[in-house]
């Protein structure tokens, strides 16, 4: 029997530890606690999507974190780890128990309830929010100062029940919404927090800890649209050169571990800057979840921040081989997609579209390519139709394709998402195709029998997917330096016309040489 790491409620991001674990060398065990609705919840939902990741796991369902400790009584257990939100009360009592590194169960609350972790903040001296319980009407009134105010659930995450309100009567609605209403668990008596809205940048600075030594392993700057009285996210981007402010947020981050009693282990903190400087949103004593791989991770940060907590917990002198301050990183940024109202979404354009992006990795969609679906206008991360990671390539930039993936979601979403209008070619194509450049036209790419020097487009009728996967492939072809020729009729078959003919070569990064308002298009290959 070898030494096993526990790892409390094993799903998300907190699945990469059961590899972790046997790349070391440990048996991982998962551990999960009863929740109140194990089919409809969020946690639920979790675990059942994590299922794959436990084959050949030993799995542990117990009432509680005592019932754990008997039934691992005579294994050599190394560490107690927690792998998600809900796991961390059972990881720090289990670690107490099992006389393990840990966090103390007594600050627990400090670490998991909004409430509780402002309360901390104020007791050690850091700026807070204020922050109060809401249970009524007359609750509301006392709060509202008259500047806007942000309601929310005590227990939700991706914006799930975000409410900013400007007006006191918002905040009525948003109250009544939320109260009573079912929590991430399943259980029915989540109420409603009200705290004031903060105005700036939004940032995740991901940690890790052993014995109350801190050290950042990453930091991501957040953005998020207003939407109605919801919050919509945008993106979220590391931070690859840190700026005064930035540098701010992450010592603030680490204050903030040391008030809410976080003393071991890896912590996602959630922090606003403004003119007063940096303040928590909330503090997540767990690994960051997210639609992340271990594979996106690692090509960015060179680990996955699960493999760094487990090696932490199991060596106490790892934590000082990482270095302090934010480390210098490549650019990684997460697209979250935005629906500006409620819409068909053409998932084939859409995934087509994405992957002609240099700098595109990956596209996380919960619908199959080619399929249409009627989605609602975004207003939370929840109705976000997709997500796209887009990772530095070599000596380019993914901030230029991130600010036209989003220009095109804002002004041209017809590309992205599909349309139902018909488009009629009204002129034949007039453009002499020379014998060493391929030819997309209505039949298909055909490639030259000789080394390929351009592309000529010529497409008039082919279904839009089609249409950006061929043109992608055939700019593919093309060499360096090599020109991609667009025939003027080509513009009838594209929506928007020649506006979104340009765009879709501005995907793959050409350089214009010829923009006109009529005839071809002309653009060189860097």
């Amino acid at each position: 029997m070898g030494r096993k790491a526990v790892i409390c409620e094993c799903s998300s991001n907190g699945t990469f530890l059961v590899e972790d674990c046997r790349n070391l060398g440990l048996e991982p065990v998962a551990v999960y606690l009863p929740i109140p609705d194990e089919d409809d919840s969020l946690v639920g939902m979790l675990r059942r999507s994590s299922e794959k990741a436990l084959e050949g796991v030993e799995v542990i369902h117990a009432p509680d974190a005592g019932e754990v400790a008997r039934m691992l009584s005579g294994s050599d257990v190394a560490c107690v780890i927690a792998g998600s939100e809900f796991g961390v009360p059972c990881a720090d009592e289990l670690s107490k128990i099992l006389g393990l590194p840990g966090n103390d169960p007594s600050t627990t609350r400090d670490r998991t309830e909004k409430l509780c972790m402002h309360r901390a903040l104020e007791r050690a001296g850091l700026r807070s929010i204020r922050t109060s319980r809401i249970d009524s009407v007359e609750d509301l009134k006392r709060f509202w100062k008259g500047t806007p105010v942000v309601l929310k659930p005590t227990r939700s995450g991706g914006t799930v029940g975000f409410h900013l309100c400007r007006t006191l009567e918002e905040c009525f609605e948003a109250l009544g919404e939320i109260d009573g209403s079912v929590d991430w668990v399943g259980g029915g008596d989540n109420v409603a927090i009200a705290q004031d809205f903060i105005e700036g940048p939004e940032y995740i600075v991901n940690t890790l800890s052993r014995d109350g030594v801190h050290r950042v392993t990453d930091m991501w700057a957040y953005h998020k649209q207003n939407v109605g009285i919801g919050m919509a996210y945008d993106c979220a981007m590391i931070v690859t050169d840190p700026s005064p402010i930035e540098e701010a947020v992450a010592s603030y981050a680490v204050d903030v571990l040391r008030a809410t009693g976080m003393e071991n282990g890896p912590a996602h903190v959630e922090i606003k800057s403004d003119r007063e400087g940096p303040v928590l949103i909330e503090i997540n004593a767990r690994p960051m979840g997210g639609a992340f791989t271990r594979e996106s991770l690692d090509r960015t940060l060179g680990h996955h921040i699960t493999d760094l907590a487990l090696r932490s917990a199991v060596d106490p002198g790892f934590i000082s081989t990482l270095p302090e301050g934010i480390p210098p990183l490549r650019e990684f940024i997460l697209k979250v997609m935005i629906v500006h109202e409620d819409r068909y979404v053409d998932t084939g354009p859409l995934y087509e579209v994405v992957r002609g992006f240099r700098s595109f990795n990956r596209i996380v969609c919960p619908f199959r390519q080619g399929e249409r679906v009627f989605v609602r206008k975004t207003e939370d991360l929840e109705l976000s139709p997709a997500s796209v990671e887009l990772i530095q390539p070599d000596g380019c930039s993914a901030m230029d394709d991130f600010a036209l993936l989003s220009n095109m979601e804002k002004r041209f979403p017809d590309l992205l998402y599909g349309t139902d209008a018909t488009f009629e070619p009204s002129r034949r194509a007039s453009i002499e195709v020379p014998e060493d450049f391929a030819l997309l036209d209505d039949d298909g790419l055909h490639l030259p029998e000789i080394q390929c020097q351009g592309l000529a487009v010529t497409v008039t009728r082919m279904p839009q997917d089609e249409f950006y996967r061929t043109l992608y492939s055939g700019i593919a072809s093309v060499p360096s330096g090599g020109r991609i020729v667009v025939d003027g009729c080509v513009e009838d078959t594209v929506p928007y016309g020649r506006r979104g003919l340009n765009v879709l070569l501005m995907v793959a990064g050409l350089e214009f040489d010829l923009l006109a308002d009529d005839g071809p298009l002309v653009a060189v290959k860097p």
